[in-house]
């Protein structure tokens, strides 16, 4: 994955290299102090990847990132773009761009690593030709088909979300809502409202976990209205660092 580094501050740049160093898949392959200079190192590289800064001279991070929408996806086109700032009120115009997440400074290497991740399941669904778009997506909530007609399903009001093949349910005060998106899209637009993934098929609101229970390997969580859910061997840590780590076994 080759990536370019855009950020006015020399140090931030230092500190992203410096994090990305050792993750085997990603080659740094150039670096930006503003947004007209990583338009041109963006052509010149055509990089997979580009983790933006917003607050840069000259053109700013999210006025780079929309003109970077006109281009095709595909070589010489169109990077996923992870924005990493100090400004905690641009999430929703960042994903309002697609972005593929966002990152708060100082960046942790554990956030680093899921955002990497899910630009890899994005270049992935790319090269199977998935079309990851929703059209029932606004920038706080999803559209999601009843009886009676559409209803909009606050995302910073679900307390979970179970995948089942190429639907998603978002559970909201005790209902379930079904809509067809993928894991990955709904993840990506929904970590910026509280929801983290502790299975490859589930999303859960940390706050909500009432209990963890562990029988032989497997865990499980209690949620505060008696929702039960799996955690994956991989999500333990994450789980770890919410609760603590005598709770959650290695």
């Amino acid at each position: 994955m080759k990536v370019v580094l855009a950020d006015d501050e020399p140090l931030a740049r230092d500190l992203l290299r410096a994090l990305l160093a050792d993750i085997a898949d990603v080659e740094v392959v150039g670096e930006a102090g503003d947004g007209l200079e990583t338009m041109d190192q963006v052509a010149a590289l055509d990089p997979d990847l580009l983790i933006l800064d917003i607050e840069m001279p000259g053109r700013d991070g999210m006025a780079a990132a929309e003109l970077l929408r006109g281009r095709p996806d595909g070589h010489g086109g169109r990077p996923a773009v992870i924005f990493a700032t100090a400004h905690s009120d641009r999430a929703l115009d960042a994903f309002g761009l697609d972005a593929a997440d966002y990152l708060m400074k100082p960046i942790r290497r554990e956030r680093l690593d899921e955002a990497l991740e899910r630009v890899r399941r994005r270049m992935a669904a790319a090269g199977q030709g998935v079309d990851e778009a929703c059209p029932d997506l606004t920038l706080d909530a999803i559209w999601a088909p009843t009886r009676q007609g559409q209803v909009r399903v606050p995302l910073a009001e679900v307390s979970h979300v179970v995948a089942d093949k190429d639907h998603v349910f978002l559970h909201l005060n005790g209902r379930p809502y079904m809509v067809r998106m993928t894991m990955a899209r709904i993840e990506a637009v929904a970590a910026p409202f509280g929801l983290a993934r502790v299975h490859r098929s589930v999303l859960v609101r940390p706050e909500r976990i009432a209990a963890v229970s562990q029988s032989g390997k497997a865990v499980r969580l209690r949620l505060d209205d008696g929702t039960d859910l799996p955690v994956g061997p991989a999500y333990r840590s994450q789980l770890r660092a919410w609760i603590g780590r005598a709770a959650v076994p290695t």
